[in-house]
């Protein structure tokens, strides 16, 4: 709060000293009621819980009755162990294991089939139906649930009727030598389960998952994904799941007959949502004190904090060079004290300005001839060396091709002394100048005869842009000179424009002689520093042109100079990209380059 305003520094400790007492003390109320929501609702749950898997027990106690009543039963006894023939009392004993089974089912409506294993590893069902073993698989399967000595809850299967079954095992003991002679398996109708658990609630949308030991799923929930739920319930009995960035309660108990998993799952929310209460009763208090401070601030604001921003915005126009402002405060108080004050002290500044004025006129007005006569002085450099370089052109043209062809050159020679004599404005548009390097690539073809070729790459959009006059026109007649000429044969200028980053670059490249790096390192060092003691004029060329444009757009623009990819150079100048283009009378610009007023 170092750097905010004397209103923000006042609201903040009024904030600070009402409303965060508040909703301390109601975040710490919140907190401890809802650990002992929590701890009630997790223990109304975990009764909710403790009945489901009684309830689930009772399952498995009835059928464990009914396995165990199967395998103790005499005449049961000796299904399994004795042959199977065609005699009266095998079918006797096959038709009481029959009408059992189906009391027991009948009684029983959630065991769906009971099927004796003998101990040749062959079947006799709840139908009378004698099932053959078939199939090495079948054969292992079977042999392994002979060697079961206690009562076993088996993984979900398909059974009759292609409806989900739960077997239960129970090992068939012959009763004079304790050895296993066959096994009951009782198959537990998995749906029935099911559609206990689907009506098992806790809370509104709270569920039970219950998984065996081995990790499958006895029953979930559709669109749940209960891999995680079993990794985490191995560790401790109530924990927090986070699931679809939802955060949930889970409760987990173990049955010890069955070793099924049965974990209750209650999204969080519901607890909470039994706190909004009390939480609503925290937010009105905290609404009704930051009403109660949005008061007292608008009083503030209307008889202390405006008077203060207007007397604010006085001075921001006294700096903005308005000596005019005077304050208006009637009052009698420090606020108007200190009106009378700021009128007191702009009288006197007045004053000081008045007596300074003079004395600076003369000093200003040299500095601004100056600054005018060096702008000039850059720009008017570059006429001499081109009318040189075109006359001699012209003359070469008279002796070898005649009449026809000079007057070509000389008409395109004619417009672009047009355009060297107009200096109503430093800078011109991107079109105006593309146009005086067009006249001057003509007066080239016709000098070099068509053996330098001339590449244009420049977007519509970027030809109103501006740019100072005598920009691109000096760079290409340097690569044609310095670059092409002494090379012979065929070359190539291409000139092209971009954007990038709010900046525009004019690239001028030539597939000439080139220039060592160590070369291009001392141009670019006399470019920037103009220091050498005997400068070409190709160097003095370059750095009039790199001048001109820091003299017009600052430090951070002009001309980089780098070797082409190929072969030969290429120049980059840099000028500001804009949107809204502008050009500035001559006299505009130089005041603007001085601080002077034209």
């Amino acid at each position: 709060m170092s750097k905010g305003t004397l209103y923000q520094k006042i609201i903040f400790t009024l904030l600070f000293l009402t409303v965060m007492p508040l909703l301390s003390v109601g975040y710490l109320g919140y907190e401890y009621f809802s650990s002992i929501l929590e701890e009630k609702i997790v223990k109304s749950n975990t009764e909710t819980i403790g009945q489901v898997q009684a309830r689930l027990d009772s399952y498995i106690t009835d059928v464990d009755s009914v396995a165990k009543t199967v395998a103790n039963y005499e005449e049961f006894q000796l299904l399994a162990s004795e042959p199977m023939a065609e005699n009266y009392l095998l079918y006797t004993k096959t038709q009481n294991f029959v009408a059992f089974s189906k009391l027991m089912i009948l009684t029983h409506q959630d065991i769906q089939r009971i099927t004796i294993i003998r101990n040749d590893l062959s079947r006799i069902d709840s139908m009378g139906r004698y099932l053959p073993t078939g199939g090495n698989l079948n054969k292992a399967k079977f042999a392994k649930l002979l060697k079961l000595r206690k009562p076993t809850v088996l993984s979900p299967e398909i059974g009759e009727q292609s409806r989900w079954v739960i077997p239960y095992v129970q090992s068939i003991l012959d009763p004079e030598n304790g050895q296993v002679i066959g096994a009951v398996i009782v198959d537990l109708d998995l749906q029935q389960i099911q559609d206990y658990l689907k009506e098992s609630r806790l809370l509104q949308s709270g569920f039970i998952v219950v998984k065996n030991n081995q990790g499958e799923e006895i029953y979930a929930p559709k669109n749940f994904n209960s891999k995680k739920l079993l990794a985490s319930s191995s560790k401790k009995d109530n924990y927090f799941l986070n699931r679809d960035v939802k955060k949930e309660l889970v409760i987990h108990s173990t049955s010890s007959l069955s070793n099924w998993h049965i974990s209750g799952v209650v999204p969080y929310q519901e607890i909470t949502n039994q706190l909004k209460k009390t939480r609503n009763i925290v937010f009105l208090f905290a609404l009704i004190i930051i009403l109660a401070v949005g008061g007292v601030a608008f009083f503030l604001r209307t008889y202390l904090v405006k008077p203060i921003q207007r007397l604010q915005k006085l001075m921001l126009d006294v700096e903005g060079g308005n000596l005019a402002a005077r304050s208006n405060f009637k009052r009698n108080d420090e606020i108007g004290k200190l009106g009378k004050s700021f009128n007191h002290m702009i009288e006197q500044i007045q004053q000081l300005i008045n007596d300074i004025h003079v004395s600076r006129v003369s000093e200003s007005q040299a500095k601004y001839l100056q600054k005018e006569a060096q702008y000039q002085a850059l720009q008017a450099r570059i006429a001499p060396h081109f009318l040189y370089n075109t006359l001699d052109s012209v003359s070469w043209l008279a002796r070898d091709k005649g009449i026809r062809e000079i007057t070509a050159v000389v008409d395109s020679l004619a417009g672009m002394l047009r355009y060297s004599l107009d200096r109503s404005t430093p800078l011109v548009k991107a079109s105006e100048e593309f146009q005086h390097v067009l006249l001057y690539s003509e007066i080239i073809r016709f000098r070099t005869g068509d053996s330098i070729e001339f590449d244009f790459h420049i977007p519509d959009e970027l030809l109103e842009q501006p740019i100072p006059r005598f920009t691109l026109q000096p760079l290409v007649e340097n690569a044609v000179q310095h670059g092409l000429e002494p090379l012979g044969g065929k070359g190539k200028i291409s000139i092209t424009a971009i954007v990038e980053a709010n900046h525009l670059y004019y690239e001028i490249s030539d597939n000439g002689i080139g220039l060592e790096p160590e070369k291009i390192t001392e141009l670019m060092k006399f470019i920037t520093d103009g220091k050498d003691e005997s400068p070409s004029f190709e160097k003095i060329g370059l750095a009039n042109v790199h001048n001109r444009i820091k003299m017009t757009y600052g430090e951070n623009y002009g001309l980089c100079i780098f070797e082409n990819k190929e072969f030969g150079l290429t120049i980059q100048v840099r000028l500001p990209h804009s949107r809204n283009p502008n050009y500035q009378k001559s006299e505009e610009m130089i005041s603007n380059l001085t601080g002077v007023p034209s």
